[in-house]
């Protein structure tokens, strides 16, 4: 993908991306076996606790989410026609709560996305930061502001986060599962 061109059919991919050992949702123990649940003293939830180092070694999430917040901002940016390529990036199981509003699958947020109200905007990003998620995922947290309508004398605070998934069978392709859109007023 060329980096500020969205291509409708293509999905967000880091091409620096090994397959992590073990697919979806297994961490890579000792010599390559899973590694579970496990027990140390003084943990507030060793039930829930897993070994990921080698799973977040293999894995550039700081990269992969500043490639993201590129491609999103710049297309999103790019008018309502183009705008509608980042269909690529969602799946029916994604997630969007846009200003308390939750609604799910492809098609329902790319028509959120697209709406007449939000034909001309223009986002500035002030901060992204990244966290490996679990199974193989990246979150991502963006502030900054944003104008409407070239409304540039009144800009609006706003924060976004991503859920990002690999997408199953695809080496290094992510998707959007979950995203948070709210904006800060205050």
């Amino acid at each position: 993908m060329r980096q500020g061109v969205a291509d409708k059919n293509a999905s967000f991919e880091d091409p620096e991306r090994q397959a992590v050992p073990g697919g979806r949702g297994a961490a890579p123990g000792v010599n390559g076996t899973s590694a579970g649940p496990t027990s140390r003293p003084g943990r507030p939830f060793p039930h829930a606790e897993r070994d990921l180092t080698d799973t977040f070694r293999h894995m550039d999430f700081t990269g992969i989410a500043h490639s993201f917040v590129q491609h999103y901002y710049t297309t999103f940016d790019g008018g309502t026609s183009v705008r509608a390529n980042l269909a690529a990036l969602y799946r029916p199981e994604s997630m969007l709560t846009w200003e308390s509003a939750q609604l799910q699958g492809q098609q329902n947020i790319i028509a959120q996305l697209t709406k007449a109200e939000l034909a001309v905007v223009k986002h500035q990003v002030q901060s992204s930061d990244a966290q490996p998620a679990p199974g193989g995922g990246v979150l991502v947290l963006v502030t900054g502001s944003l104008a409407v309508d070239n409304a540039y004398d009144k800009p609006m605070t706003f924060t976004e986060t991503f859920n990002l998934q690999p997408i199953p069978g695809q080496a290094g392709g992510f998707f959007v599962y979950n995203q948070v859109f709210r904006l800060i007023f205050g």
